[in-house]
């Protein structure tokens, strides 16, 4: 910790315990209330729905538990400065947003080549997928990066001829 952090008080420690606590909670509750099950007869949403609301869910869980567990380890050491609070307070909301899109895309993916519908995701594979992803937040999105980057690469174009159609200097016909 440097002279310019400023050391967090002891009462904002206290609230910050007690939000970690209540949001990992809140969500475990949602996850087990939003567990997707066979009869969709009686939801308020369409199964697809259903299903992005759940991988959110699960991201957020994700993003939550590596929130606490930073903030224990930094607390503990002696090291937690009052600039880290928005990172850890974001992460939640950062793992559900990836949770959300990795989710989204592994279901139209397997849809689109398998022609599978909802009702044959696991969804104890698609939780831990978008937890993992709210988890490691920062790997998952060096890894949109690249995918993005593959998607919209763009190859130079190797132009041999000028705009009157002569070949160039060093171009060969």
């Amino acid at each position: 910790m440097t002279k310019d952090q400023k050391p967090l008080h002891p009462i904002s420690k206290g609230a910050l315990v007690a939000y970690v606590a209540l949001l990992l909670a809140v969500l475990i509750t949602l996850l087990y209330r939003q567990w997707p099950t066979s009869d969709y007869a009686f939801s308020l949403y369409p199964p697809e729905t259903e299903y992005v609301i759940f991988v959110a869910i699960s991201g957020a869980l994700g993003g939550s538990l590596r929130a606490a567990i930073l903030f224990f380890f930094h607390v503990k050491n002696r090291i937690l400065v009052l600039s880290w609070v928005p990172s850890l307070l974001l992460q939640p909301i950062v793992g559900a947003t990836l949770g959300a899109l990795l989710g989204a895309l592994v279901y139209f993916l397997m849809r689109g080549s398998l022609a599978l519908s909802v009702y044959s995701l696991s969804p104890f594979g698609v939780m831990i997928l978008s937890g993992m992803t709210g988890y490691y937040y920062d790997q998952a999105l060096r890894k949109l990066n690249s995918v993005i980057d593959v998607f919209f690469r763009q190859d130079p174009v190797q132009e041999s001829h000028t705009t009157d159609g002569e070949p160039k200097s060093g171009a060969s016909r």
